[in-house]
């Protein structure tokens, strides 16, 4: 590249860019050496080409630190989505894990990570904890099912796994309950829309932001294997210079990211 590239440069040209990712064939990413057969396919090697390391894994990326985020990463956002929206989650004070051997290369098999957030206006401090890899919580009820995967929350009066609340007696309090939020048309409708200067879409920055923060801390607890407790105003960890390393990866030559 011949000029560094502003985020705000790159941002606003991230609708051609998604585009070009899904049309490059995996064959013009290569290796530490690659060079993109034109300028138009540039931006394809951006993965290899800031970092340059290893080699590409077209499949399993998401399990090498280079190129993705564990399962952590991979699934997170999904299911952090709606308790960050419900429980107004925004950053956690402290992070921690616990994992099968992390590699400095990999993720691991199977990790447990917990987050500890603040009071939130009327909404107490709160613990949320993420487990991958076959690992599961403890069920709430002895005998009760927690199936393959979803999001369990616990409260003082009952809980709730996904939708459905427990116990059944409580349940009933909340079958007639309105609907207030507005529905939206779907992700690819929303994302046109907004890219025309519409509403924004429902995962806008704000929101797509904060969850992205909470699975790549959550991914430097695994690699450091501490306690580490974040400043989310600041942007670092305040008791851990090591794994605020972490936090930003070095470029190679060639390769910048500024403004």
């Amino acid at each position: 590249m011949s000029q560094p590239m502003t985020r705000r440069q790159w941002l606003g040209g991230a609708a051609a860019a998604g585009a070009t990712f899904t049309i490059v064939p995996r064959h013009v990413l290569g290796g530490a050496n690659h060079t993109a057969p034109n300028d138009k396919l540039a931006l394809a090697g951006i993965g290899l080409g800031g970092i340059g390391k290893a080699v590409y894994h077209p499949w399993n990326f998401r399990g090498w630190w280079d190129f993705g985020t564990g399962s952590l990463g991979d699934m997170g956002c999904h299911h952090a989505n709606t308790p960050f929206r419900a429980l107004r989650l925004t950053h956690p004070v402290s992070v921690s894990a616990m994992s099968t051997k992390a590699m400095a290369e990999t993720a691991p098999l199977a990790s447990i990570v917990t987050y500890e957030f603040p009071a939130r206006e009327d909404m107490p401090p709160l613990r949320v904890v993420w487990y991958d890899g076959g690992l599961k919580p403890l069920s709430p009820r002895p005998g009760f099912p927690l199936g393959g995967s979803g999001e369990m929350y616990i409260g003082d009066e009952g809980f709730m796994i996904g939708p459905r609340v427990y116990p059944e007696e409580r349940a009933k309090k909340f079958a007639d309950v309105p609907r207030t939020l507005p529905r939206r048309p779907g992700n690819y409708r929303e994302w046109f829309e907004a890219c025309r200067g519409g509403e924004p879409a429902g995962s806008h920055f704000p929101v797509a932001g904060l969850l992205t923060e909470f699975v790549l801390l959550g991914n430097i607890a695994i690699r450091t294997g501490k306690r580490l407790e974040w400043d989310g105003t600041a942007g670092q960890f305040a008791n851990d210079a090591a794994a605020n390393q972490l936090l930003h990866d070095e470029y190679r030559e060639g390769w910048s990211l500024e403004g």
